[in-house]
């Protein structure tokens, strides 16, 4: 009996799925070098030996192990280390960066012509959901030579130059002038985002629309959105019916990239965005949405992505719940204005979760893909049509199992602790996904929370508001979690997910693109030793000690934290005013003003930089 194409289509969904899942299964397979018990010689050895080769190191188990990241979680940072290690000169570990970007971002694009030879030869989907395919995939490629340039020339280049030569306080004061405008009711106001790069001109800054400074590599790209838009309009979706919705996303695309005014580039964004959200699909489109890597201008990054959501798995609604009762109850207590309010529980109410995998990626993803998003980051188009967040549990678990003890983790926590976690991983999905879920899409509900139209421009004037967002985003999955009913087990499942999470973040400490997560990374262990929680000493072996039967000091310490700075986005204040209270600032680094915080820290970055990608 022949399936209707609705049908067909969600057992093409389930087949590409798996096909995804099976790809990605191969890549972190690579980390089986390190398995002592594995009998078979992995293809990946000769590859991971060559890049050793080619940029000046020894293939130790070190090195391996920071390559393997570097390809199969696409992390720059473990590899830079080793190369910081092992002496290598500033401009050696440039070159080393440039080369290894050029190499995942070919290793990933032949993955991903290789998945979608497979879908055409299976004749996966229908014809108008295979072009979506193979032109995300050919824009992919496009982007991946403008991300490569806008790496090179902005943030490597420009902000490099910038920090040097005057610092990051007089180089934020220095820039704003250029940070793009908006017009709201015929006056042009800075915007909280950038799609320029500054250039100077006389004693000032004024912003080069992308579109012009990289003028080459933008033609790539509309040339490319350009193809499939004509391609898409000679076929139909006869499945969701939502070509117009498709064909009207990649036109406001094409203009937007092509956007030469500089006055005009955030509302062409803008437009990008209200025709992005009318798609609805299991077909996911993610193009330059987030602006971590720059802190003085928040130029927004050349990502670029389809996301694929799980046909087996749609979300259910108690995380969303669970953080809207905990919003409108502290809203109460702390007198909120109806405004706030109103907004919040508006945004609250549109958001959109896919669960999923990350298909193709492309771009700025290639130094990194997300556990998690939640999107889009403009609060003008959230008020009207809410918020997307993607979620992609079943990547980070496969990813959380391939890989091996790390002797670091080991020499830190007290090998009892670490297991208990790692049966957890192994033995209870369910727990683990539970976990995910207040940790991680509780996370991003949490960013909606407290948030109006001009929070973010207003918090941001000292370029801070980024280091405190990401730890009001988890903290705000926390208090929700600890205002709805759990259990002891699941509560010392929370409890240590975040601690272990916080000392990992410790390693991301000279990685300027991830500043705002080793921030928040400082604040929740300014809590976890605040609270006795936990305990260091270097005469005790392990080095650090956790006292579980503190977490509900912990516990009460996050909900008395949160509140203030619940007190500080109401108000919206300059966000490095509230940033002081846990973490002194100076122009080299962000270090925890909690004493024996402070001095775990220091001891545990020595050692990653000494042992960080050994393995057990």
């Amino acid at each position: 009996m022949n399936k209707n194409p609705a049908e067909q289509f969600q057992i093409d969904l389930q087949v590409f799925y798996t096909l995804l899942q099976d790809q990605s299964k191969d890549i972190n397979s690579m980390y089986k070098i390190f398995d002592s018990n594995s009998k078979t010689d992995s293809k990946y050895l000769p590859i991971l030996e060559r890049l050793c080769d080619r940029i000046g190191l020894t293939p130790n188990k070190e090195a391996l192990m920071a390559l393997c990241d570097r390809v199969a979680n696409l992390k720059e940072g473990p590899i830079i280390q080793v190369l910081k290690k092992y002496e290598k000169s500033k401009s050696e570990i440039l070159i080393a960066k440039r080369f290894l970007l050029n190499f995942v971002s070919d290793f990933y694009s032949k993955k991903h012509q290789k998945l979608l030879s497979e879908i055409q030869k299976r004749r996966l989907f229908n014809e108008f959901y295979r072009e979506i395919l193979l032109g995300v995939h050919q824009i992919g490629i496009a982007m991946n030579q403008f991300f490569e340039s806008w790496q090179n020339m902005l943030i490597d280049g420009i902000n490099k130059d910038m920090k040097k030569k005057y610092g990051d306080e007089k180089a934020l004061k220095l820039l704003s002038a250029s940070i793009d405008k908006e017009k709201i009711k015929d006056v042009l106001i800075s915007s909280d985002r950038s799609y320029s790069i500054p250039k100077k001109l006389g004693d000032k800054f004024i912003s080069i629309p992308y579109a012009i400074a990289f003028d080459i590599e933008i033609e790539g790209v509309l040339k490319a959105i350009s193809k499939l838009i004509s391609n898409l309009k000679k076929l139909e979706d006869d499945i969701y019916h939502k070509k117009d919705a498709y064909i009207n996303y990649f036109n406001a695309l094409k203009n937007a990239f092509g956007q030469t005014q500089a006055d005009k580039l955030i509302e062409t964004w803008r437009e990008v965005d209200r025709c992005w959200m009318q798609i609805d699909t299991p077909f996911q489109i993610g193009h330059p949405l987030e602006y971590y890597e720059d802190r003085y201008r928040h130029a927004v990054a050349p990502e670029w992505d389809l996301r694929i959501s799980n046909p087996d798995k749609l979300s259910d609604n108690r995380i969303s719940c669970s953080i809207e009762k905990m919003f409108l109850n502290l809203a109460d207590e702390l007198k909120a204005s109806e405004t706030l309010v109103s907004f919040v529980q508006s945004a609250l109410k549109d958001v959109k979760i896919y669960n999923g995998l990350p298909a193709l990626f492309y771009g700025a993803d290639m130094n990194g893909l997300f556990s998690a998003q939640v999107v889009p980051n403009d609060e003008v188009i959230s008020k009207k049509f809410g918020k997307k967040i993607f979620a992609f549990p079943d990547k980070i678990i496969q990813s959380a199992r391939t890989k091996p003890k790390m002797k670091l983790s080991y020499e830190t926590f007290e090998e009892d602790y670490l297991q208990e976690a790692r049966k957890i991983l192994f033995e209870d999905e369910k727990l683990w996904y539970l976990v995910y879920d207040i940790t991680t899409n509780g996370h991003e509900f949490g960013h909606i929370l407290w948030m109006e139209e001009d929070t973010q421009r207003n918090m941001n004037i000292d370029g801070e508001f980024k280091n405190i967002e990401e730890f009001k985003a988890t903290c705000g999955g926390l208090i929700a979690f600890f205002q709805s009913p759990y259990t002891e087990i699941e509560f010392e499942a929370v409890m240590s997910d975040t601690i272990r999470r916080g000392v990992s973040l410790m390693a991301w400490r000279e990685q300027e693109e991830v500043l705002p997560y080793y921030c928040e990374g400082l604040i929740h262990l300014y809590g976890a030793f605040e609270s006795g929680v936990l305990e260091f000493s270097l005469d005790q072996k392990p080095t650090l000690k956790v006292n579980k039967q503190k977490y509900e000091y912990l516990k009460n310490w996050y909900i008395q934290t949160y509140m203030s700075l619940a007190k500080h986005y109401m108000e919206k204040l300059p966000a490095g005013e509230w940033l002081d209270n846990f973490i002194q600032r100076n122009a080299k680094t962000y270090h925890s003003s909690q004493s024996h915080s402070y001095e775990f820290i220091q001891r545990y970055w020595e050692r990653y930089r000494e042992i960080g990608q050994e393995v057990l």
